[in-house]
């Protein structure tokens, strides 16, 4: 166990470090350029959300939400990694709103078809990580019952097979556990 931990951190560190430079180079692009491109500003946002960079993230993000050509896929996506803001900003209520309407797009939208970016935008993987936000939105706006429930969803998802939530969701149904147990003592 150990030695997969090891190695899946690994794989994390080296991921995060190819997502800096992908970032930077998106940066770099003229702004011009990426404004008639949804999927190249989403994957901007994205990138910025997953490097810890929550507030540029959000606002290249609503930015896109509010594109008036924005298909189903695209939105679920926006959704997803806004619902991510729970990890890096404050007021978990807007991480849950966003990660509701994704998991409500996704569910009425069984076929949604996604822009493929990155490898992480397939609806399986949105849904794990939307239901993963809004478990951990739910927990530290202290509904532990409700959390507990979407982390439980969120563990039943195929997405949650992924490398990144075998570690992140089991880590916040840890923190979970141990806040429950912490407040029966």
């Amino acid at each position: 166990l150990h030695k997969e931990y090891r190695r899946q951190r690994q794989m994390c560190i080296r991921d995060s470090n190819d997502t800096v430079s992908v970032s930077r180079w998106l940066d770099a692009l003229p702004a011009e350029f990426r404004a008639t491109r949804p999927d190249v500003e989403i994957l901007r946002g994205m990138l910025m959300m997953m490097n810890g960079d929550a507030a540029r993230a959000e606002d290249v993000l609503r930015e896109q939400a509010d594109r008036p050509t924005l298909t189903p896929g695209r939105s679920a996506i926006i959704h997803t990694y806004l619902a991510a803001r729970v990890q890096f900003r404050p007021d978990p209520r807007v991480a849950l709103q966003a990660a509701e309407s994704a998991v409500t797009l996704l569910g009425e939208n069984p076929d949604l078809r996604t822009p493929e970016l990155l490898g992480l935008t397939h609806p399986h993987l949105l849904r794990a990580s939307s239901l993963t936000s809004a478990g951990r939105a739910l927990f530290l706006a202290g509904d532990l019952g409700a959390a507990r429930r979407r982390f439980d969803e969120a563990l039943a998802e195929p997405g949650a097979q992924y490398s990144l939530y075998r570690i992140h969701l089991p880590v916040s149904y840890t923190h979970l556990r141990a806040h429950e147990t912490s407040l029966h003592l």
